[in-house]
């Protein structure tokens, strides 16, 4: 047994919610190691309760747990529960270097993987300021993974039909419990007021997040202006036949291009928007290529540059089977901005589905030149160079990868490559 900590011996512990560093087997077994006792559920002998970090502790009606508000009755009766998050937990136990695989940070393509959200998905809650990454490396976006699951456990309780108000309850319930949650009451708001944005087409209004068609009661008179309560427009950006307009600034056809990218059957259009957008910047003019952007990709006026443009429509050309001209727009985005360490990385991978295996490496490869510590990079040069029986050169990138990812499908494949690698050798 390992030597009890003070901080679990005669505790009580029970767990709720998900836990971002370990099953809730494992912890249980943490606890009886260091002196304590683990309860299935809360009542009156409940001395601590730990809450998992992976998204919040929410039941499916967007009630908070049933254990956590349980605890949250028995405090309020003048029990006393210590109601900890799981990095609190970890420290108290002596396991706080487990904490830094809780504050991880991942990629889009990382976060698509592990948590199953495509990465549009995940590019569309940044561009609504739902998510913020940590940090950008060559335009390349490093996400927290706590906010991000946080995100998606609100998204799919307010897409199942759990009210604003009851999910407002909710949070400041578990504020009151365990400290602030402000920034996800806040991401809250931006999802309500997303969920609401709608458009009209000649056949009436549009959910553009979901694509459903909204059944109205009372459609307005042609002649009577429309209440502005009522429906929120995106403004120059559709017309009654639900076409773009003409006469769009770059920054529009680009925001068009988005919304109808979030639909696999609005694939065809979303491209044509892209190719608008980038007829719009006229390409021709090269002072544009040269206009230093911001991190996300926009300069003058807030307009998106060619090379971002032309990323998300060599995304858009790869999600329609158009490989050659998903290469040649990733070419483009490079010559744009050469330091687009996204858009070799997946440049790389698409060279490697049409088998330009060379072009493919070397696309890796400097990748990992414009930045050293790229997951995204190493994983798929090490998935190249075993495909073509450099299994020796793949480990050194599979372990790289390693250092960056603990728990996704993409680490569980770095390992079990390098186990495979370990038995070939007979080590």
């Amino acid at each position: 047994m390992i030597e009890s900590s003070p901080g679990l011996h005669g505790e009580c512990v029970a767990f709720t919610g998900t836990l971002a560093s370990m099953t809730h087997q494992r912890a249980a077994e943490y606890v009886v190691d260091h002196g304590g006792e683990t309860m299935s559920h809360v009542s009156a002998r409940t001395t601590m309760l730990v809450i998992g970090e992976e998204g919040w502790p929410l039941e499916s009606d967007g009630r908070p747990s049933q254990k956590l508000a349980k605890a949250i009755e028995f405090v309020r009766d003048g029990a006393d529960i210590r109601v900890l998050g799981e990095s609190d937990w970890l420290r108290l136990i002596g396991e706080g270097e487990r904490d830094a695989d809780i504050r991880r940070t991942y990629t889009p393509a990382m976060l698509s993987q592990l948590l199953g959200i495509p990465v549009g998905v995940i590019r569309r809650w940044e561009r609504l300021g739902l998510i913020r990454p940590v940090k950008r490396v060559c335009r390349l976006p490093y996400f927290d993974y706590q906010e991000v699951t946080g995100v998606r456990r609100l998204a799919e309780l307010l897409t199942a039909g759990v009210s604003h108000n009851e999910l407002e309850t909710s949070l400041l319930a578990i504020r009151d419990a365990i400290g602030t949650v402000d920034c996800p009451l806040a991401q809250l708001d931006i999802l309500v007021q997303d969920a609401h944005v709608v458009y009209r087409d000649s056949r009436g209004l549009v959910q553009p997040v979901t694509g459903q068609r909204l059944f109205e009661f009372d459609p307005p008179d042609d002649d009577c202006p429309e209440d502005a309560n009522d429906i929120h427009p995106l403004p120059g950006v559709l017309d009654r036949d639900n076409q773009p307009e003409t006469g769009m600034s770059p920054a529009q056809w680009f925001a068009e291009a988005c919304r109808l990218a979030e639909h696999n059957d609005q694939l065809e259009a979303a491209a044509s928007a892209c190719r608008r957008c980038l007829k719009a910047l006229d390409f021709r003019d090269r002072s544009s290529l040269v206009m230093e952007p911001d991190d996300r990709g926009f300069g003058r006026a807030d307009a998106p540059q060619p090379g971002i443009v032309n990323f998300h429509l060599a995304e858009l050309l790869y999600r329609m089977g158009n490989l050659e001209g998903a290469v040649e727009r990733y070419h483009v985005a490079i010559e744009c901005d050469p330091g687009h360490v996204e858009a070799w990385t997946l440049l790389g991978c698409v060279l490697i589905e049409i088998q330009q295996f060379d072009t493919a490496e070397d696309a890796l490869n400097t990748a990992l030149a414009l930045h050293p510590d790229c997951p995204d990079a190493h994983f798929h040069l090490a998935s190249l160079l075993d495909r073509v029986d450099r299994q020796q050169e793949a480990v050194t990138h599979w372990k790289q990868y390693l250092e960056f990812d603990v728990r996704g499908p993409w680490a569980e494949n770095a390992r079990q490559r390098l186990d495979a690698a370990t038995t070939d050798n007979g080590d």
